[in-house]
């Protein structure tokens, strides 16, 4: 809590940057910034592409595609299907000797089920894809100018899955100074919180009976997944302010009038250390547990077969580099939000790798957009037939900054950095 105060405290001061001598000079991220100004339309185009065929984790044909005819028309070749997943790609721009200083730029494209791209993959790919290519141009018009290796990846499944810890497993970050990415937000964030994450299965197996005749025969695997969720919910009040616990039932039973012999839930279990995330688990396996003794039920715990999903530790030199860059185009930022809410985090460390740079970054603009139809919402309850349909809100989502980050325009360029920080660039909406 005494860490928590201080980088509250801290929110006081403005984020530091980079000074005029520091990392490429004026000239160079002026030369960025222009090469970024000439993609404006293609990275626009990109992120409606995307938007417009949204993909559940790793079904991102459509997107990889996209991504790499537009990695092919600037000269770009890439190599997909990487590290055994069908819809990653991977190529790269710059120096080939192994021992080159080297960033892997990250790019996320899946959607969100039953949603779309609710989460703004969509604008996060086009910022990765946008300044890969700008980074791509430099080299092409002055080779040796970028004084190592950039990479670009993409990772998908992150809304449903961890592939950026799977991929990692499998190689994608050897050889990988650091990597970067931006995330889509409310508002312009140098440092913001992103929780470490353990996912949990759990499956309740009880004695199938018939509810009417004999339920005393019965054991109700429903049950215990109630208690379950009650106990979760009970032991939120018990938990640190910025942890997180959600759950869901994916398996309730069959029928009304058989007791349930099995009911399955899916849990996130989120919190900012890695020490409080390993004691959350630990409560919430308590709790599990207790619901299987009161509901004499079978219990079994499932958990990925990788490691826990580690918060992100934000890179001071990247950061303050990121900070000049977006300076330079009229963009001040909090250095970290100054609620302290956090946020989830699909985009986590893989298993605390490498140093990151993942500041987030506005695309609504226009916050009118949001509370008017939050007041639709509010005044039509008590109009049954007129109330916010799931398919009236889908038709009106470009109107909802936050809710599917449809790109209308470009407020201004690409942030012009360092070769060894790219910038991405900001799509508003």
């Amino acid at each position: 809590m005494a860490q928590e105060t201080e980088e509250r405290r801290a929110t006081a001061a403005p984020p530091e940057a980079l000074g005029e001598s520091q990392g490429a000079d004026a000239a160079l991220r002026e030369r960025l910034g222009a090469a970024v100004a000439a993609l404006r339309g293609e990275i626009l185009e990109l992120s409606h592409d995307v938007h417009d065929h949204p993909e559940v984790g790793y079904t991102e044909h459509h997107a990889m595609a996209a991504v790499a005819s537009l990695l092919e028309r600037h000269g770009i070749d890439s190599e997909q299907g990487v590290y055994g997943m069908d819809t990653a790609l991977r190529t790269q721009v710059g120096s080939t000797a192994d021992d080159a200083p080297t960033i892997a730029i990250l790019c996320e494209y899946d959607a969100l089920p039953g949603i779309g791209h609710g989460c703004g993959h969509n604008v996060m790919c086009a910022n990765s894809v946008g300044a890969f290519l700008a980074l791509a141009e430099l080299e092409k018009a002055a080779p040796g100018t970028l004084p190592g290796r950039v990479v670009l990846q993409t990772t998908p499944a992150e809304e449903n899955d961890t592939a950026k810890e799977r991929l990692a497993l499998a190689g994608m970050l050897d050889g990988v100074d650091a990597a970067i990415q931006t995330h889509s937000y409310a508002r312009d964030v140098v440092h913001q919180t992103w929780l470490g994450q353990r996912r949990l299965r759990a499956v309740f197996t009880g004695v199938p009976a018939h509810a009417s005749s004999q339920p005393f025969m019965g054991r109700n695997a429903l049950d215990a997944a109630t208690l379950t969720l009650t106990g979760i919910g009970l032991l939120r009040q018990q938990i640190l302010p910025g942890d997180r616990l959600h759950g869901i039932i994916t398996d309730g039973g069959q029928v009304p009038n058989v007791i349930p012999e099995r009911t399955e839930l899916s849990f996130f279990i989120r919190s900012k250390h890695l020490e409080t995330l390993k004691d959350l688990v630990d409560r919430v396996e308590d709790v599990l547990r207790g619901a299987a003794l009161m509901t004499g039920t079978g219990l079994e715990i499932l958990a990925p077969d990788y490691a826990n999903e580690m918060p992100v530790r934000a890179n001071g030199p990247l950061s303050a580099a990121w900070t000049r860059s977006q300076r330079e185009r009229g963009r001040e930022r909090r250095r970290v939000p100054v609620h302290g809410r956090a946020r989830h985090g699909r985009s986590r460390e893989p298993a605390g790798r490498d140093p990151r740079l993942q500041p987030v970054r506005r695309v609504r603009p226009h916050g009118d957009r949001l509370a008017g139809v939050l007041h639709e919402v509010r005044d039509r309850g008590d109009r049954p037939d007129r109330r916010l349909r799931p398919e009236r809100l889908q038709r009106g989502r470009r109107r909802v900054g936050g809710l599917d980050h449809r790109p209308e325009d470009v407020a201004d360029a690409v942030p012009a950095t360092s070769p060894i920080n790219v910038g991405a660039r900001r799509l508003m909406l």
